[in-house]
């Protein structure tokens, strides 16, 4: 039994002498305080490390009735009576001490004047694109634009297909309406002269003429042609005078021609006087009808 005793008793030392650097270590700690306030004459401090009999200190005097929590977290104290002001607070457990907190007591002041704006922080990193946002509305129409420079002439089109048959008239009265003798077979005059393009054509040709032979032999011959170089279409016509000359001095006569110029051509109107007798013309006109559109021309 004795020997059971002294065994116990040196297993309770043993145990107690394990706790005991336990118990040092955590008394080793220095106190932190994290908030102070003040309510009913009881001041309550919150922080870490205030172990379990700590002492408490405010503007430089020792504070009672401190209680402290279970974990050392919060305490409690009796507040002395203090004037409104700043205040050092102090927390001591064992030889450690916290570093002063400063505790405000009284009506809390007016807020002061906003300080001068602190210098620009360096740009943050660039965000991420946001999502396309919704299409706004139409604007209105803008005013007009000035006019733009001229373009290049573009090319050429396609010939454009053949328009509908056209008589073209042309009339030639070179002398004002004066009369002109005719000259001889040989070489005849050229009344009308004009170019025409390629194409099928009908030719009527209609000549005033006048004279003062009375030789019944005599007579005035007219010759319409439709040349384009290489073929030539032509019929012609003759006036017979009478032995009193022609007709009231003055006869017409007519002749008509049809051909094809299978490249641009010319289309001839000339008369002569068969015995240079004098025959005269006074006017002479010439209907051209091409299958196609030809250009209206008055000479």
């Amino acid at each position: 039994m004795q020997r059971l005793a002294s065994t116990l008793g040196i297993l309770c030392l043993a145990i107690v002498m394990s706790a005991a650097p336990a118990f040092a270590q955590k008394n080793n700690a220095t106190p932190i305080v994290t908030s102070a306030s003040e309510s009913g004459g009881v001041l309550t401090v919150n922080g870490i490390n205030f172990g379990t009999a700590p002492g408490v200190t405010l503007g430089g005097a020792t504070l009672s009735n401190v209680v402290v929590n279970s974990i050392g977290t919060s305490l409690t104290a009796t507040m002395p009576s203090l004037a409104p002001g700043a205040y050092l607070l102090t927390v001591s457990s064992g030889n450690n001490k916290s570093l002063a907190f400063e505790m405000t007591l009284g009506v809390q002041g007016p807020i002061g004047a906003t300080g001068p704006m602190g210098p620009q922080g360096l740009p943050g990193a660039v965000g991420a694109t946001g999502a396309t946002g919704a299409t706004g509305p139409e604007g209105p129409q803008g005013p007009q634009g000035p006019q733009g420079p001229q373009g290049a002439q573009g090319e050429t089109g396609d010939t454009g297909p053949v328009g509908p048959s056209e008589v073209t008239h042309i009339r030639r009265n070179p002398h004002s309406g004066e009369d002109t003798n005719l000259t001889s077979f040989t070489t005849g005059t050229e009344l009308i002269s004009y170019a025409v393009p390629a194409g099928a054509y009908s030719i009527s040709a209609h000549v005033t003429i006048g004279g003062l032979a009375v030789n019944s032999e005599y007579y005035a011959d007219c010759t319409a042609t439709i040349s384009d170089g290489v073929t030539t279409s032509s019929d012609s016509a003759q006036l017979l005078a009478t032995n009193s000359g022609f007709t009231a001095g003055l006869s017409s006569l007519v002749v008509s021609v049809a051909g094809t110029a299978t490249a641009p051509g010319t289309v001839r109107l000339f008369c002569s006087d068969s015995l240079s007798q004098g025959s005269r013309w006074s006017s002479a006109r010439m209907t051209i009808l091409r299958v196609g559109a030809v250009t209206t021309v008055v000479q």
